[in-house]
């Protein structure tokens, strides 16, 4: 099935906020970034920066999580044209799947087409350390589920029910780039599966003991996002920080009291590694990507 032929567009509402955002001073560009815990501070090494509001035409909701300031920020990577959500929402603080994706959606209405989307999780493999970087292969979503079949490959709406367009989530060839990048400036991390769940508690130790089985990291965001760009047809880079180890077999009194203040250190620890990949991915050329058909 023909991922273009099958995507479906912004919403009016979205529109009408990328078209504030560029009234305002902001620039198009198409490369998508969205930082997560403890990583919005990246905005800061951004080159001729514009930054607004996140609410700016009243369409994404305000956060109202830790560390989640909720900005827009436009501005350059060595030259190469971003545009960056600096926090996001969470299902956890009340709000729709729809209402989710749809920081995703003015990105793909100012001209994204590659979205690089981090998070901070907690490490459920065995063999991860904090401060690991997971480049995400896939998902588990154990939050927003239902039935839903395509009409002709046209889904008009973005709703709570509908899935992501048929192939893969996160492109193989920016996985590739990002894991290249772990090598070379020689940081610690892997290809693994993320789990999404609802959150804000974390996971108590059956459920540690359950998700290992199946994801390599826990957390609590990152895939309505996922659903909506590859919906739009925006290609996608996940990469998942780990701030803390999950030891659920550990007696209670030797167990590590995991909060959002120490996630949100453990993930700060990781930005330069993440701001490395980021160089690396913005500056590919188009082509790699995209390319081109043979004759």
């Amino acid at each position: 099935m023909n991922l273009q032929a099958c995507a479906s567009k912004p919403r009016a509402g979205a529109r009408r906020a990328a078209e504030e955002f560029l009234h305002a001073g902001g620039a198009p560009a198409d490369v998508g970034i969205i930082l997560g815990t403890g990583l919005g501070s990246l905005v800061d090494r951004l080159t001729q920066q514009r930054t607004m509001p996140s609410t700016i035409g009243a369409w994404i909701p305000q956060s109202t999580a830790l560390g989640h300031v909720g900005k827009i920020v436009s501005g350059s990577i060595n030259g190469k044209q971003v545009v960056c959500l600096q926090g996001r929402v969470h299902a956890y603080e009340g709000f729709s799947h729809e209402m989710l994706g749809r920081g995703v959606e003015v990105l793909a209405a100012l001209g994204v087409k590659k979205l690089l989307v981090t998070n901070a999780s907690g490490g459920l493999a065995t063999n991860l350390s904090r401060g690991d970087v997971i480049v995400m292969q896939e998902h588990l979503n154990f939050v927003h589920r239902g039935r839903f079949a395509y009409n002709d490959c046209q889904p008009e709406l973005i709703s709570d029910r509908m899935p992501s367009l048929p192939g893969e989530n996160y492109h193989s060839t920016l996985r590739e780039v990002a894991i290249a990048t772990l090598r070379n400036v020689g940081a610690s991390g892997r290809l693994g599966t993320y789990a999404y769940v609802l959150g804000p508690s974390y996971e108590t130790r059956a459920e540690y003991r359950w998700l290992r089985r199946v994801a390599d990291v826990v957390g609590m965001s990152t895939v309505p996002e996922v659903v909506t760009a590859r919906r739009l047809g925006i290609h996608v880079l996940g990469l998942s920080v780990v701030t803390n180890i999950s030891k659920p077999d550990l007696p209670p009194d030797k167990q590590i009291v995991t909060d959002s203040n120490s996630v949100l250190l453990a993930s700060a620890g990781s930005a330069q590694t993440i701001w490395k990949i980021f160089e690396q991915v913005t500056g590919m050329p188009f082509e790699a990507i995209h390319p081109k058909p043979s004759l």
